[in-house]
Formats: structure tokens, sequence, C-alpha cells
């Protein structure tokens, strides 16, 4: 199971079907407070996919930072369109980034990639 989130409907849809046809169940969460409701109802995903700018409220950063108070082994994939959002130092152990625009191949293998192994 992986939880997407994706503040961005077109940009939710088209990662939600791709991944959906790699044979990937997908939780949809569009802000940082739905993803961890959805994490506090009791979905327990593989990984966790998320844009870094999500509008209002929490940004991709702090959701993973929330995240993995519920499971501290949640692999994280953060998702950037901005260069300069790809900060290292705010990432969490064992996390991985991807750009935008999103590179379908670069997407599938990251997600199925072992957890030590995740990279940009």
């Amino acid at each position: 199971m992986i939880l997407l989130v994706e503040d961005q409907p077109l940009l939710a849809m088209m990662t939600q079907c791709a991944l959906e046809e790699a044979g990937y169940k997908v939780a949809l969460a569009t802000s940082g407070q739905q993803a961890l409701e959805i994490l506090a109802g009791g979905l327990t995903p593989a990984v966790l996919l998320t844009d870094i700018r999500l509008g209002r409220g929490l940004n991709g950063w702090q959701l993973a930072l929330r995240a993995r108070e519920h499971d501290r082994a949640l692999r994280v994939i953060y998702v950037s369109g901005d260069p300069d959002q790809d900060s290292s130092e705010r990432a969490v152990p064992g996390s991985g980034m991807l750009s935008k625009p999103l590179n379908i191949p670069r997407l599938l293998n990251a997600v199925s990639a072992e957890p030590n192994s995740l990279s940009g």
C-alpha cells in the first residue's frame, strides 16, 4: 500500500493511475492533515509518497516526521518541482527524492526499491 499525498488534483490522479496500473494499491490524501487522519485510522502503508509543498497546513517535511511517529520504519519518498526544496538535511532518514515532472519509470523504481537504497 502506498499513501500518496498530492494537493494538485491532476498530478494526484496521474500518479495514482500510474501506480495502480503497476499493481500497487494506493490511498490518496490531498493534504498533510488528511494523510495523518488516514494513518490514525489504522492504515499502515509501505511507502509514503508526498509532495513537499502541500498548500496550507503541513508540508511534506512535517508530514513525514509526523507519519514516522506512527511507524518508524515507514519509507518516505518526497516529490518536488523546486530544485531548492531538495534539502536532504530536512528529510527523514532512509528517504528518497524525486523531481517533478515525475518520470513514471523512475517513480516505479523508487517505490519498488529496497528501503536503504532509495535515492532521487
